[in-house]
């Protein structure tokens, strides 16, 4: 009778504590009913005491367990819910780095109807109004050959960044996320020039970089003094910021530059070379092998950033990188030689 009247209590109390604590109380601990009996040697006061405090250990560790079972189930529903509330979006971009690389956008991707933009060979008059240094032009916005040199020649630094073919296309579609940008925030994108200009002349007045990102930058981190964190190659912040990071000096500022979201100025703090590693060299493909065994592929640096948006915020720039990975951009190319540097969802069919 003892017992089951034990294993009624303990039930009970679990129950309640389950529900108590889904609705963030505390449970009440009701004490098991005593069964009145004749009196024995475990009735004494110290055998009572010692049998309470047990009672009252496992009654802990039960609780304990009861909380974090909640807690994890909560979580969870927070999570199923969140998930279930967003609508998938599917983005994508092919770089064309192979022959059978695909040449259009998935079908999914893309509105009814709707098919990526295809690039053209200037005109004569067209070419004649180009510079000579202009490779093509985004959205009506000039590229150089320099641009295009510039990100190429820092990805050859380091052996992961591939062949030359995929060095170009990488460049290609970095500078279609800038001035893509550029040109869709082109008015408020002069006075973000102007307030970067007024972060670098209070910088090189002396002005510590933490306190200028409070005041100019929109990054997230900014509050903090515009931590970015670790850099390292082939890093989701582009080559923009890559090529910048890694040519400046440890505690040294950049000039200001272009990256896809905006007008940065970037301030390495720290510098990590990167060092061989035998085993990651053994990995792979024999190409991946030849590329293991250059430790520039592990180079890392620490930095913080100020970025001010062409356009408003961060978050209204960033969405204007859908327009490139659903070809919606509009390219005149100066020759079918930088014709063929282009992603290939972008080339005309010959």
């Amino acid at each position: 009778m003892n017992q089951r009247n034990l294993l009624f209590s303990l039930s009970l109390f679990a129950v309640t504590a389950d529900l108590a604590l889904a609705q963030g109380q505390e449970p009440v601990v009701t004490p098991a009913p005593v069964v009145q009996g004749p009196p024995t040697a475990a009735d004494s006061p110290l055998a009572k005491l010692s049998q309470l405090e047990q009672e009252k250990a496992r009654l802990e560790q039960e609780l304990r367990f009861l909380k974090d079972r909640t807690k994890q189930g909560a979580m969870a529903r927070m999570l199923q819910d969140k998930i279930a509330s967003r609508k998938l979006e599917l983005r994508s971009i092919d770089a064309g780095t192979t022959p059978s690389a695909a040449s259009n956008v998935p079908a999914s991707v893309l509105a009814p109807g709707q098919e990526p933009k295809k690039a053209r060979v200037a005109g004569q008059d067209e070419v004649g109004n180009m510079t000579a240094d202009v490779a093509m032009t985004i959205n009506g916005r000039n590229v150089t050959f320099k641009d295009l040199e510039e990100l190429v020649a820092y990805q050859t630094a380091f052996s992961a960044s591939g062949n030359d073919e995929l060095r170009k296309a990488r460049a290609v579609v970095e500078l279609l996320r800038i001035e893509t940008a550029h040109a869709k925030f082109a008015e408020n994108a002069e006075k973000a020039l102007e307030a970067a200009q007024q972060a670098l002349k209070m910088l090189e007045g002396g002005k510590p970089f933490g306190d200028v990102a409070k005041l100019f930058s929109k990054m997230p981190g900014a509050e903090g003094g515009g931590d970015l964190g670790w850099v390292t190659r082939n890093s989701y912040h582009g080559l923009a910021i890559e090529r910048i990071g890694f040519n400046t000096k440890v505690g040294s500022n950049s000039g200001i530059f272009r990256s896809p979201l905006g007008y940065t100025i970037l301030q390495v703090v720290k510098f990590e070379k990167g060092e061989h590693t035998p085993q990651a060299a053994e990995e792979g493909s024999e190409d991946q092998k030849a590329a293991n065994q250059d430790p520039r592929d592990r180079d890392k640096l620490q930095a913080k950033i100020i970025l001010i948006p062409y356009g408003t915020d961060v978050a209204e720039v960033r969405n204007t990188q859908n327009d490139v990975a659903m070809g919606n951009v509009d390219i005149v190319v100066r020759n079918d030689e930088v014709m063929a540097m282009l992603p290939a969802m972008f080339r005309a069919s010959k």
